[in-house]
């Protein structure tokens, strides 16, 4: 007879369904269950710091042993929360991200997530949430930008000729009215590849099962039961010579099933393969909407992907970004708002040209990026630089540029129009600089 699935619920306590409830900090042995049910809720700041003090490898002994069980099938369902950092943590990059002490470090995948203003609307025709919790789901404040490998074993190398390549798969399972991902599963493969063609010569490691990630809601121990009674099947098992009884046709029946499945297998993995593709280009889409450090961060993608490097300075609390090239130092401000550009702002890069060299290759002492009215679609948005401010950028040598602008190019260089000499152009720019 076939053995009932042992369970563990981790982070919560007082849940009948499961085989054991542990909370964090607890000692416990992944490999004696076949599924784990996980919540955050408990792992604050506070916590983790406490965490780290009383053992500081704890969360990471919990995560290779979920790397290992994986492997062999481990079933996990973990309830989103924000992204949270022990007391004292600051991180600035992915590699920061998977070193420091976050709520995430016991997971081999972490999500990299964006907190945003609280949504109801939620895609309910593409769910293939549990329909028990879904019913506890009412809104989102938490949106998936993308996964980042946290299983120990390299993103990339090669050995032997060969490609080893760790490969993240995304499906989403529940979406919001835009597309975007608010609950999902993930699986990784670590694969040998061929360097020239990717033709894959073989799996190496890979999780036998997907992580579930499910949306964050207001009661997580109703949310938990309703995973729980969701995944125990609570009906007498059957013996195992009942697969020997055949009725009618259930051999053909089973035979289509099975090559039902292999193509639903496949299909989910190209699936997963264009939901990955298609988060990317929604990344850019960030140009046109965003403030603050993501606005940052995904300028300096694009301007990655356009060609043209500029980098985080080295001295905090300074310019956003710098332009550094044979001999300019060109200071960057990033600034999304509800309006135009102003005096003010203007003088806040300016006044960054006192400790930078005058080029004698690049015209430009300054750059301005602005994401201007980016609460108004922006086909209807007013012009971002008034005919003064100008004026005072073309007396200060400073080159002013629209997100539209660098939107407009990213998505023209994605269709195969590129802007030759691009950087140039851009810091050989006094005034505004438009395609």
């Amino acid at each position: 007879m076939e053995e009932k699935k042992s369970i563990l619920v981790i982070g919560s306590e007082g849940h009948d369904l499961a085989d054991k409830c542990v909370a964090w900090g607890s000692d416990f042995y992944i490999g004696d269950y076949n599924i784990i049910v996980i919540s955050l809720e408990k792992l604050t700041p506070y916590y983790l710091n406490l965490l780290k003090v009383n053992d500081f490898d704890y969360l990471n002994k919990i995560k290779k042993h979920i790397v290992e069980a994986q492997e062999n099938g481990l079933e996990i369902y973990c309830i989103l929360d924000k992204f949270n950092l022990a007391e004292g943590t600051i991180v600035d990059y992915e590699e920061q991200i998977i070193e420091s002490y976050n709520n995430y470090s016991w997971s081999p995948i972490i999500p990299m997530l964006e907190n945003v203003p609280e949504g109801i609307k939620i895609d309910i025709n593409s769910s293939s949430l549990f329909p028990e919790y879904q019913k506890l789901v009412k809104g989102w404040s938490i949106l998936l930008k993308k996964n980042i490998n946290n299983t120990g074993y390299v993103n990339e190398r090669e050995f032997r000729g060969n490609i080893f390549r760790m490969n993240i798969l995304t499906t989403p399972l529940l979406i919001n009215n835009i597309g975007r991902i608010i609950s999902f599963e993930a699986t990784w493969k670590l694969r040998e590849e061929s360097p020239s063609t990717g033709h894959v010569f073989k799996i190496l490691r890979e999780s036998k099962s997907p992580m579930i990630f499910l949306p964050k809601i207001d009661n997580i121990k109703d949310g938990i039961n309703a995973i729980l009674k969701s995944i125990c099947n609570q009906n007498e098992l059957p013996p195992d010579w009942i697969s020997k009884i055949v009725i009618g046709s259930e051999k053909e029946i089973f035979k289509k099933i099975n090559s039902i499945e292999k193509d639903i297998a496949s299909q989910k993995e190209e699936i997963a393969i264009l939901a990955e593709e298609k988060n990317n280009l929604d990344e850019y889409k960030k140009l046109i909407f965003s403030s603050g450090k993501n606005l940052e961060e995904i300028v300096e993608k694009s301007f990655a992907f356009l060609g043209v490097n500029i980098i985080f300075p080295a001295e905090k609390n300074k310019e956003d970004r710098l332009f550094v090239k044979s001999d300019a130092s060109i200071p960057i401000e990033i600034r999304g708002k509800n309006s135009g550009l102003n005096e003010k702002d203007l003088n806040q890069l300016t006044s960054r040209f006192v400790d930078k060299p005058i080029s004698e290759i690049f015209k430009t002492r300054g750059l301005f990026v602005l994401n201007h009215f980016r609460e108004i679609e922006p086909s209807k948005r007013e012009n971002p630089f008034n005919h003064n401010i100008v004026e005072k950028a073309k007396a200060w040598q400073v080159c002013l540029i629209s997100t539209n602008t660098i939107f407009e190019l990213v998505k023209n260089k994605i269709s195969g129009e590129e802007v030759e000499n691009l950087e140039n152009k851009i810091f050989n720019t006094v005034g505004i600089f438009t395609i």
